[in-house]
């Protein structure tokens, strides 16, 4: 991935949100989006394209209801629509099918530059 990727996040948490943004942005990446609910997410995915979306962090629960599944159906979406976008599964636990999954718990020890460090490894 370029040392500058374009990010769109997906998180639902406002404050987690904000900082994972200034953070990327503190790092050269440019922020082009953020969705908080599985809904949002769903319909900015058909935008990827339009915004030139790289790369998406990706939340696995955003509780909409489904029972944790919200990071496996927003996946599928980007899969299907969007296959060129790389995907981080940023959440409480592992992710399966993302492309790099960083847990909250890393970042949380290690600090934001763990995902900076992810994107540049992708």
């Amino acid at each position: 991935m370029p040392p500058h990727a374009r990010v769109f996040i997906i998180e639902d948490s406002e404050t987690l949100s904000d900082s994972i943004g200034l953070n990327l942005e503190l790092a050269d990446h440019t922020v082009v989006g953020t969705a908080r609910t599985i809904d949002d997410a769903i319909e900015a995915v058909g935008r990827f394209g339009e915004l030139a979306v790289q790369v998406v962090t990706l939340d696995g629960d955003l509780r909409s209801g489904e029972a944790g599944r919200d990071g496996e159906i927003i996946l599928e979406a980007i899969r299907e629509q969007a296959p060129e976008v790389k995907t981080i599964g940023l959440s409480g636990a592992e992710m399966p099918g993302v492309d790099l999954d960083v847990t909250k718990a890393r970042v949380i020890k290690e600090g934001m530059s763990v995902l900076s460090q992810a994107i540049t490894d992708l």
